[in-house]
């Protein structure tokens, strides 16, 4: 297995030589690309390889081959979700759980929420301990305490 470092300078893989080949084939890797071996960790550039030499051959009076792709792979980037948001929603509603739906924590969401059902309407109990369970969370954010559903930290 072999990661590649793109034109842009990030890592991608794990490839294995058959991906390596498809991938000059594309046109993401170029001679001068370096290509690491993820078992021993040694780095070469795509050109010192003998799977890739024969194809990467005539690359060089070339800029780009006519048929290259973009290099790199599309890449995802959490939404993030504001702390201070989430720390008013708590105390502005957070016998309900709403707080924890915005960071995307459905299932602890969802236990406030049945909480709050719990103790105020079935057990006849104050609602302030709804509060006061709410209260701390909004502190557990506010201190960094909750990451978001992905486990990100709030920002």
């Amino acid at each position: 297995m072999y990661s590649v470092v793109g034109a842009d300078g990030q890592v991608y893989g794990p490839i294995d030589a058959a991906g390596l080949r498809q991938w000059c084939l594309e046109g993401r890797i170029r001679p001068d690309t370096t290509i690491y071996e993820t078992s021993s960790g040694s780095a070469m550039r795509a050109a010192d390889m003998p799977d890739l030499r024969a194809i990467l051959q005539g690359f060089g009076h070339h800029a780009t081959p006519p048929h290259a792709m973009p290099i790199g792979l599309p890449t995802f980037t959490a939404p993030t979700k504001s702390k201070m948001v989430a720390a008013l929603l708590a105390v502005v509603a957070g016998p309900l759980g709403v707080h924890r739906f915005y960071i995307g924590r459905w299932g602890s969401g969802l236990l406030f929420l049945l909480s709050t059902y719990l103790i105020y309407y079935q057990l006849d109990m104050t609602y302030a301990i709804c509060v006061v369970i709410s209260l701390i969370d909004a502190a557990r954010i506010l201190a960094g305490d909750v990451k978001d559903g992905s486990g990100h930290a709030l920002v």
